[in-house]
C-alpha cells in the first residue's frame, strides 16, 4: 500500500515495522481499533521520517514522540477533553496537531478542539510527503 514512498527523493527514515501483536497490544491500551490505512503504515514501517516531517506510530520508547502511544496518552493526560476516539500521528506546533481515527479520517487539532479534514490517513501522507517534491 505504501510501497512508493521508498520512490521519493529525499532522506526517509523509518523504525522497525509494527507486528500484528503490538499493533493488537496498543490498540488495546488505547481503547481504539486502527483503520485499515493507519495499521497498514505501522505494519510498512513502524515509524516514518520524511527529511524534517516525522509521522507518528509505534516505534521506540513509549516514553516519547515519535511514538503515538505515547503522545496520545500524554494529550489524553494534559487535556481531559481530548477524545478518546483519536490517535495522534503529526504535530505542526503551537498546539496545532493532526489525528487519524478507527475509520482512517484526519481531524486538525488546535490542542482539544478538532475539526475534520477530507482526507484519509493515505492522502494526508501522500500529500504532505508530496509538499517535498
Amino acid at each position: 500500500m505504501y510501497s512508493d514512498i521508498y520512490n521519493i527523493k529525499a532522506n526517509i527514515e523509518k523504525s522497525k515495522p509494527a507486528t500484528n501483536e503490538i499493533i493488537e497490544d496498543t490498540q488495546k491500551q488505547l481503547g481504539i481499533f486502527f483503520g485499515k490505512e493507519y495499521r497498514e503504515f505501522l505494519k510498512e514501517f513502524g515509524c516514518l521520517s520524511v527529511e524534517y516531517l516525522e509521522f507518528y506510530g509505534i516505534c521506540g520508547s513509549n516514553s516519547s514522540a515519535p511514538n503515538m502511544l505515547y503522545v496520545t496518552l500524554k494529550f489524553r493526560e494534559e487535556m481531559p477533553s481530548f477524545s478518546k476516539e483519536l490517535i495522534v500521528i503529526y504535530e505542526v506546533g503551537e498546539g496545532s496537531f493532526y489525528c487519524v481515527d478507527k475509520n482512517d479520517k484526519i481531524y486538525l487539532c488546535n490542542y482539544d478542539n478538532c475539526q475534520r479534514v477530507d482526507k484519509t490517513f493515505r492522502e494526508f501522507l501522500y500529500e504532505k510527503v508530496g509538499e517535498l517534491q
